[in-house]
């Protein structure tokens, strides 16, 4: 997380405050990588910070789908523009069905 020594929270801190945004703003920019570009989509997320998880529900053909599978490396950016609040994640996606 980036500038924590600025706010005077843990680590820990920040980071739930991470979960509450991200579950109160909901809508989400889920970025994957093609192998040439990135590739932005607009998701509604399920956040799940007990396990650690944002979920999105796609179609099995869904373009970001092929792309996870290919690399899991994502971004996940939560903006509420009108109360000046963002928050990012990245990490490995995975697919289930």
């Amino acid at each position: 997380m980036a500038h924590e020594e600025a706010t005077g929270k843990t680590v820990d801190e920040l980071a739930e405050r991470a979960w509450e945004l991200a579950a109160s703003i909901r809508t989400a920019i889920f970025a994957t990588w093609s192998g040439q570009r990135q590739h932005l989509t607009p998701m509604s997320a399920t956040v799940e910070p007990a396990v650690g998880a944002l979920y999105f529900l796609t179609t099995v053909d869904a373009v970001k789908v092929a792309h996870i599978q290919s690399d899991p490396n994502v971004v996940v950016a939560f903006a509420d523009e009108s109360a000046n609040k963002y928050v990012t994640f990245s990490g490995r996606a995975n697919v289930s069905n």
